[in-house]
């Protein structure tokens, strides 16, 4: 019977090629020929630079949305290996169980698990822990690297006002930008004589001097008094870099993270000069 196939793909960040998709699909195009299935350019899902431990991917809910359409487009949806469904245990089981009672078939063609084997539950599970396993020593040792490189005394955040990053051998080191260093003074000499944070806001505004982060959707961006409050609170501004202060999870189910304080024997307090 010629079986009618979908493929899901995947990778998990902008730093990884996105030859890694079209070798999924390779591998999977390669295994439907070779069993004879149809594998049509239409049934092929992917998300590209999304990590596989949410659900909130836009190729997997085409992919589940069409399994749940009438007349279905396929009867079977091929992976390259199980961590392209997903990287959480929780999440994978949901989603093959959903496809189970939609009638579908799961294929994992480089580990050879198949959802018609009766030993197939055991090997996706087995396999879960380990991808699971994976993207938390993942984790793990990206935590570990900035770690080192800010007790190197390098910068491993983002931009920030008053300081613009700067390229050096190892990592990135903060340099300050004296234009911007003028107004982050001004603020707090303003602050020290009185000022509310509202009229600060206003003077600044008044004349016009751009705000840390103007918004896209603004034609005239402005300050606001929260992100001059955050400014005064900022320790860096008085040479004091706090690291590990916080971390992100991820909402349950999903990509979306939140921040959570970390308590204060974990934070690394670091003088800059």
């Amino acid at each position: 019977m010629k079986l009618r196939c979908s493929c899901y793909a995947r990778f998990s960040t902008e730093k990884q090629t996105p030859a890694s998709i079209y070798d999924q699909i390779r591998k999977c195009r390669e295994f439907a020929e070779a069993k004879g299935w149809n594998l049509p350019d239409d049934q092929i899902y992917t998300d590209q630079a999304v990590s596989g431990a949410g659900e909130d991917r836009d190729g997997l809910r085409r992919l589940l949305l069409a399994a749940k359409s009438h007349p279905r487009p396929f009867d079977v949806v091929l992976l390259d290996d199980t961590s392209r469904l997903s990287r959480n245990i929780g999440v994978g089981a949901r989603i093959r169980e959903e496809l189970r009672f939609l009638g579908v078939r799961i294929v994992a063609v480089s580990q050879g698990i198949d959802s018609e084997d009766e030993q197939s539950e055991v090997l996706f599970n087995v396999h879960a822990v380990v991808d699971t396993l994976y993207i938390k020593e993942l984790g793990a040792k990206t935590h570990r690297g900035l770690e080192g490189l800010a007790l190197r005394g390098f910068h491993t955040g983002g931009r920030c006002y008053g300081y613009r990053n700067v390229k050096a051998e190892g990592g990135v080191r903060l340099e300050v930008a004296e234009d911007e260093a003028i107004v982050i003074r001004r603020i707090f000499e303003m602050a020290a004589s009185g000022f509310s944070l509202k009229r600060i806001a206003k003077i600044l505004n008044s004349e016009g001097i751009p705000p840390p982060r103007p918004r896209a959707d603004r034609l005239r961006p402005t300050w606001c008094p929260t992100a001059i409050h955050a400014m005064l609170r900022r320790e860096l501004y008085v040479g004091r870099l706090i690291w590990n202060r916080s971390r992100f999870v991820k909402t349950p189910g999903t990509n979306k993270r939140v921040r959570r304080a970390r308590p204060r024997h974990e934070w690394k307090v670091l003088n800059r000069s």
